[in-house]
Parts: C-alpha cells; structure tokens; sequence
C-alpha cells in the first residue's frame, strides 16, 4: 500500500466515525521518543494515531478498517491504524 492509498483510506474511515489524527508520520527520533518500535510503519508514514471524539463501537471501527485493508488496535486512550500485513517489530 502507498502512503497516498494509506491516507485516502484512513480519510474514508474517519469520515464514518468520529475520530481525530494525534499523530502520522514520525522521524526515527522522535518515533523513539515515544517509545515506538524499530519497524514502526510510523516512520514510513503508513501508520496514524487516531482519537475517538464520542463513543463508538470499537469492534465495528476495528471491522470497517478490515474491510478497508487497514488493521485497527485499540491500545487504551488511541487506536493505531497501519496497513494490514506490515511486519511487527
């Protein structure tokens, strides 16, 4: 997947839900700074930070991101997005 794909289909998704980007694209520094993985796809800008700005149904967000070809994680107060299939760590 394209960082243009990436950002078109997390566009499409925040169109559908009500979510805010926190973070997108980082430096090698700065990814660990915030204590991001070696191979984060932060760093190739294929990964964003996203926030919830009301309540929703996170098992409908994490399916309708399938469906667009990303994986959603809720990781507590954000959910990472990144394309599914990139390698862990």
């Amino acid at each position: 997947m394209t960082v243009g794909e990436f950002a078109e289909r997390v566009v499409q998704l925040v169109g559908m839900y009500p979510l805010s980007a926190t973070s997108w694209g980082r430096t090698m520094s700065q990814n660990g700074r915030v204590g991001g993985v070696y191979r984060s796809a932060h760093r190739a800008w294929l990964a964003a930070d996203l926030i919830a700005d009301a309540p929703l149904d996170e098992a409908d967000l994490v399916e309708m991101g399938r469906r667009l070809g990303l994986l959603v994680l809720p990781e507590g107060d954000h959910f990472h997005v990144q394309p599914l299939g990139w390698p862990k760590g």
